[in-house]
């Protein structure tokens, strides 16, 4: 685990002064007390490791203000470097409260040192405007997280120009320590690392800007474009209240292409509902300004991941709101983090993680003239950490001089068990005037994590093993047993059959299996296990991994008073495993509940095909989400120095002959496509036969494809991975080249028909909004309300144009039909159908998603243009009535396989030769559960 240091507090009697000044007691409590840290609360300094030290520490600290003078207040925080070296950035934010209505001001800020020397000390400070507040702090906390990366650019500005305005506009000034691929020029930062990830934290302040009432947003410019998903919101009063700053972070992905990174900072959009802008500037001038911007290349085996909002949220005020922090997931290492619902992530390592979020919202009813206060706050399995928070003040109309928007903007540690969900809240605090209506706008709200378990680069005593051709970089020498026991969370997604109802009493049944704990399926009608219930067969399960050991299930309960009853069975219900009970337990999970063995004992293919079947014991019933949780153990070998030829003839050594070695061979007629094992498995004898570099090998004959598969059962799936084959071939690669690959695990991306071929269109004029269809929007919608109508077309997807294998591709539709109607996707020019179907739409007068329609295999097979080709066709029907509509078609893609890492064309017969390989980006695509596969073949000709 991380060596964290926490230090809180609760309700204390102290205020900051005009002057920047260390708080005595503002964080008396050590929560954490970490590893080599010396805490001094008297003058809130930590003092650093002084061996063993990160590569940089990241502070963070935040408190919240209860102000009973009924006046202002407007405090401020921020970080400094107290002693030491080290390259140092930071950046002061700033809150405001009045009256006794919003009588709380929320202050989160962070610091950060990169390459510190040992024993370095960082520094809290505090500081308020003129106008003095009553009281104290109502909640505190400090966090120390050490991270590690691969490069770091520090930069920090003290400018004096605050642009107003309503364009974003740079923030100038910036100066500080380059990196190697992350680099400074005209303030603009250019990050040019190949596919990599990127963490940025940023902020700006600026002190006595309040020449009349106003407002500023800060941000990231993402290349060149405001990043409205990692920005941040600062209210400016008068002269006695004129100090504004905020925080707000982001992590970015590259590929190959340059991408820059900036400060910005303006007004806001405007003054209409939804624009969060202001009346006027105020002064664009100010005293003294403290600006920071931090940009960190992460170590490739680091498991992240980014995701933000694409629509607009409920009402803020309906308290606490959960935000869809995860509608659209930007990318995210699945080792780490799995994206099962829209308004939370969730954990799948028990580990220490970093979380960032910034939630921006702007007044959705500007002629309201009454104030608002809020705060948010992460939630674990729908419970907020208080001492997450943050929170910001919003004035709405005051019939001149009015201000619209407001932002809370998050970051800091949590710890984390497998299977936790993670997400954000916002809420009203008790007492404000609640003016404005606020939304978040679409792309308005960001979220990110990183497993900070991951972040340190692969390392440890280098001792290569060159077994089952896996180089690894290992802790020891010798040879070493050790049983290590993982557990996993899956959930009830009716993967295999859709939801089903049959006697039609339950409403919205496909949410109830969505993985959502903000979405269910109902019913008012009393049932059993053979009438009036809702069946769900399929998991989101994977086909294969580690021996299970135990299985147990908990359901997400909202019943209150209402009781449930759900059944977990064994395929096509033929063994009750498990019965689960709801009744009061109102928005939180039951208790789990272990499964029974079935006949026969667990496997994957098993769990995946277990069923849930639900009925409302008592008047009604809720079924939200059924979440398996699922215990598995793999012994883990350490193995000794060794060389392992695949090939014909071989010359290896010492494999020690453990049963989860995988080590498989066959003559293939066809070349597999896929990493299971082969037909024959070597002997304890065989193995033997290779335990030392002699020139004794392990031979066999092929006549079609010569293929040697090896898997290596590691100790963590985030080392860089080497993979070394030696041996000799009895027909020379000099006739028929030998090829070392490597598997790649299949992973998923979604794309959606964007009509980049042909824009959406109507045949005839039966349709309405069309091009609703491909904005990539789910709030807008085209329709139609005739039988029979004419044809909507969107001919082509935002597909890339190369990628990795593809193995399946699949569609679903997002909209509502009451309506019989065809969809269907062609190849393009309409050459050929892949796939049609007459429910995809789903059927009511919601607007949903749509069951996944798995697409047929084009002729030739699959390629990335085929996919960035393809055409979308709807038409009506006879029968049914009202409308239909179409939102969005969003295409997923699975794609992996085998990937080329060395071949040989030119040795001779008979003689030695070597191939190797190496991985050290996107490793967790390279690993399944711990295990890496690897093979070497030869087309006999």
């Amino acid at each position: 685990m991380a060596n964290l240091f926490k230090a809180s507090g609760g309700t204390i009697t102290l205020t900051p002064t005009t002057s920047w000044a260390a708080p005595n007691g503002l964080f008396p409590t050590t929560d954490i007390a970490g590893t080599g840290y010396t805490w001094t609360s008297s003058t809130s300094t930590i003092t650093l490791p002084s061996t063993g030290l990160a590569d940089g520490y990241l502070v963070v600290a935040a408190f919240e203000y209860e102000d009973s003078s009924n006046g202002r207040h407007n405090p401020s925080g921020r970080f400094i470097q107290a002693s030491g070296t080290g390259n140092f950035s930071s950046s002061a934010s700033s809150g405001y409260n009045r009256d006794t209505s919003e009588d709380r001001s929320y202050v989160r800020a962070w610091g950060f040192v990169d390459n510190p020397s040992a024993g370095a000390t960082l520094q809290f400070q505090w500081h308020r405007d003129t106008d003095p507040p009553t009281g104290g702090t109502v909640r505190s906390e400090l966090q120390v997280i050490p991270l590690y990366y691969a490069d770091a650019g520090i930069y920090n500005s003290t400018t004096t120009t605050v642009t107003g305005g309503t364009t974003p506009t740079k923030v100038p000034s910036l100066s500080g320590t380059d990196g190697t691929n992350i680099t400074i020029a005209s303030d603009v930062v250019s990050v040019t690392g190949d596919n990599k990830r990127y963490l940025v934290f940023g902020g700006v302040w600026h002190e006595g800007v309040g020449a009349t009432r106003s407002q500023r947003w800060y941000g990231l410019g993402i290349d060149g474009t405001l990043d409205d998903s990692a920005k941040g919101y600062a209210y400016i009063r008068q002269a006695s209240d004129a100090n504004g700053g905020e925080m707000f972070t982001q992590i970015i992905e590259t590929s190959t292409a340059t991408r820059t990174i900036e400060l910005m900072q303006y007004r806001g959009n405007g003054v209409a509902n939804g624009d969060g802008g202001a009346d006027v500037d105020s002064a664009t001038t100010s005293a003294a300004g403290i600006h920071g911007l931090v940009v960190l290349e992460l170590n490739d085996n680091a498991e992240v991941f980014a995701s933000h909002d694409s629509n607009v949220s409920s009402d803020l005020s309906a308290s606490p709101t959960d935000l869809d922090v995860n509608e659209v997931t930007d990318f995210n290492d699945t080792a780490s983090f799995t994206d099962l619902a829209t308004t939370s992530i969730n954990a799948v390592k028990t580990n220490d993680y970093l979380f960032g979020a910034n939630i921006s919202a702007a007044s959705n009813n500007v002629a309201a003239t009454t104030r608002w206060t809020a705060f948010a706050e992460f939630h674990v399995n729908g419970v907020e950490d208080t001492d997450s928070f943050a929170g910001d003040y919003m004035r709405n109309n005051q019939s001149s001089i009015d201000t619209f928007g407001w932002s809370a903007n998050l970051m800091g540690a949590l710890a984390l068990t497998a299977g936790d969900d993670v997400g954000v809240s916002v809420t009203e605090l008790t007492g404000t005037e609640g003016g404005g209506n606020a939304i978040s706008p679409a792309g308005w709200t960001g979220f990110w994590g990183v497993n900070l378990d991951t972040l340190e680069a692969a390392g440890g005593d280098d001792h290569t093993i060159i077994s089952n051709d896996i180089s690894l970089p290992l802790t020891t020498d010798n040879a070493t047993v050790v049983d290590e026991v993982t557990v996993f969370t899956y959930y009830f997604d009716a993967s295999d059959a859709s939801a089903y109802d049959p006697d039609g009493v339950w409403a919205d049944l496909n949410d109830g299996f969505d993985g959502s704990t903000g979405t269910l399926a109902s019913t008012s009608t009393i049932g059993s296990s053979t009438s009036n219930y809702l069946l769900g067969e399929g998991t989101n399960a994977p086909s294969s991994g580690d021996t299970i050991t135990q299985v147990r299930a908990r359901l997400y309960d909202t019943s209150f008073s209402i009781e449930m009853t759900t059944e977990i069975y064994t395929d096509s219900k033929g063994e009750l495993l498990a019965t689960l009970l709801t009744g009061g337990g109102g928005n939180n999970y039951t208790s789990y509940t272990t499964l029974s063995t079935p006949t026969g004992g667990w496997t994957w293919a098993k769990l995946q095909a277990l069923e849930c079947l639900a009925f409302a014991r008592v008047t009604a019933a809720r079924q939200n989400r059924v979440e398996l949780e699922v215990t598995t153990n793999s012994s883990i070998h350490t193995i000794t120095p060794q060389d392992i030829s695949l090939s014909l003839t071989e010359d290896n050594t010492t494999i020690d002959p453990y049963p989860d070695w995988n080590y498989t061979y066959e003559d293939e007629a066809t070349l597999g496509t896929d990493s299971t094992d082969l037909a024959n498995t070597l002997t304890t004898a065989e193995k033997g036969d290779v335990e030392l570099d002699d020139n004794t090998y392990f031979d066999f004959e092929a006549s079609d494809n010569a293929v040697k598969l090896f898997k290596y059962t590691h100790t963590n799936s985030t080392d860089n991975i080497e993979v070394t084959w030696k041996g000799k071939t009895t027909l020379a690669p000099s006739s028929s080249t030998v090829y070392l690959q490597i598997y790649k695990y299949p992973s998923v991306s979604t794309y959606y028909f964007d009509g980049s071929d042909a824009a959406a269109s109507d045949g005839g004029s039966d349709w309405s909004n069309v091009t609703n269809a491909d904005d990539g929007s789910t709030s807008t919608l085209a329709s139609v309300s005739v039988e029979n109508s004419s044809l909507l077309s969107i001919d082509g997807t935002d597909a890339p144009s190369s990628g990795e294998s593809i193995t399946q591709v699949r569609y679903r539709v997002y909209g509502s039909s009451e309506r019989d109607e065809e969809v269907g996707i062609d190849t393009d020019g309409g050459a050929e159908n892949l796939g049609y179907s007459y429910t995809a739409v789903p059927t009511g007068a919601v607007n949903a998603w749509g069951s996944y329609q798995t697409l047929s295999i084009p002729s030739g097979g699959w390629s990335w243009t085929k996919i960035q080709a393809l055409e979308f066709y709807c038409y009506t029907l006879s029968g049914g009535s009202n409308s239909t509509h179409i939102g969005k078609v969003e295409i997923e893609v699975t794609s992996g396989g085998w990937e080329t890492l060395d071949s040989d064309n030119t040795t001779a017969v008979d003689t030695e030769f070597t191939l190797t390989g190496t991985k050290t980006t996107g490793l967790s695509n390279y690993y399944s559960s711990d295990v890496v596969s690897a093979r070497v073949y030869q087309v006999v000709v």
